[in-house]
Order: structure tokens, then C-alpha cells, then sequence
């Protein structure tokens, strides 16, 4: 089990995708990078395509690129494959939820870190590609401490996002309910 309370800011403390079991980031035998929740919130990034342009080495697909990409309407059905970033110059595996595989990427108000493994070694957690592989570790309940937030963004024509963010705990340390909220209209105007 990897938990982030011990993640200080910036910095992570733990990782499972360095071999299938909890190490140190530090000593970790591959290369990884590890996004916290308050990283991801600094940038900006309202998708995880968005926040892997920040990852050393990578850059994720263009809309209508080779793979189908989350970034493209055309894709937004059951059409996105999940693997929307290149590493290392080559695609990556689809994307993992926890560890598992996922058929989509997932969105990043429900994201609490985004680990990206480079190179072949990631293949040692099990699953990876020459490329690398990318994991995002979803929010669960806190069983410490209750929590509100509410975040807001506005876009040019009219776009908007509202994110309310409910962590109650009940039990301590046994049992916690968490409850993420989305309301989002993305409005653009098409180029000719």
C-alpha cells in the first residue's frame, strides 16, 4: 500500500512502480518522477495529458496524432486507448489506475499523484513497454482528517470548471468516505 501522507509538497516519499514493492524513491533502481497532488495543483493542468508535458523526456500526442488521444473530441468516447504520451520518443503502454490497466486516461480531479517509470525497467512491476509506463494513483479517503475544498477555473468563451472535494472521516483510522464532484463545460470556437 502506497499512502501519501508521508509526501512533503513537492516531494514523494514512496512508490510501488520501482519493483512491486513499497520503496523509497531514493532507492529506486529506475528512473522515476513522481507528481504530487500539490504539484499537479500549482501547474495548472486540468488533464493528466496536460501534466505529462511536464515530465522529463516526454510529450504527449497531438489531437488526430498516431494513437487516439484524450485531448481529441473525436476520442472522447470508448475510443481513448489510455497511452497519450511518448517517452522517450516512443509510445507509452496504456495508462494504469493504481497499477492496473486502464482503457482511458483518467481525469485529474481525481488524481492524487501522477509516477511515471522511463525505459524498460518499468517492465519490472509487471507491466511497461520499451517506452515506460505512467500510473496515476487515484484520492481515497483520508481516515485522519475531515477535509473540504472547492476549486474553481474560467476559460476563454465562456468555459468553466467547479471541483468540490468532500473527505469525512468517520471512524479513525478504520473508516472514511471521500466524495469528488465535477461540473465542467469546455467552450472554444473552431478555426476554419
Amino acid at each position: 500500500v502506497i499512502s501519501t501522507d508521508k509526501d512533503t509538497g513537492y516531494i514523494a516519499a514512496d512508490t510501488l512502480n520501482a519493483g512491486r514493492l513499497r520503496t523509497n524513491l531514493l532507492m529506486t533502481p529506475g528512473d522515476m518522477e513522481v507528481f504530487t497532488r500539490d504539484l499537479l495543483n500549482d501547474l495548472g493542468v486540468f488533464n493528466i495529458d496536460e501534466a505529462s508535458g511536464w515530465l522529463t523526456n516526454s510529450r504527449p500526442l497531438e489531437a488526430n496524432g498516431i494513437n487516439s488521444n484524450s485531448q481529441s473530441p473525436a476520442s472522447l468516447a470508448l475510443s481513448d486507448s489510455g497511452g497519450n504520451v511518448t517517452l522517450r520518443g516512443m509510445s507509452t503502454s496504456p495508462s494504469t489506475r493504481n497499477y492496473f490497466l486502464s482503457g482511458t486516461t483518467p481525469m485529474e480531479y481525481n488524481v492524487q499523484r501522477v509516477e511515471a517509470g522511463r525505459g524498460p525497467n518499468a517492465i519490472l512491476f509487471g507491466l511497461g513497454s520499451p517506452a515506460g509506463i505512467i500510473n496515476n494513483q487515484l484520492k481515497s479517503a483520508n481516515l485522519r482528517k475531515s477535509s473540504v475544498s472547492f476549486q474553481q477555473a474560467f476559460g476563454r468563451f465562456g468555459s468553466h470548471r467547479e471541483v468540490l472535494d468532500v473527505n469525512q472521516q468517520i471512524v479513525r483510522d478504520t473508516l472514511g468516505v471521500r466524495v469528488i464532484a465535477l461540473n465542467k463545460s469546455d467552450q472554444y470556437r473552431q478555426e476554419p
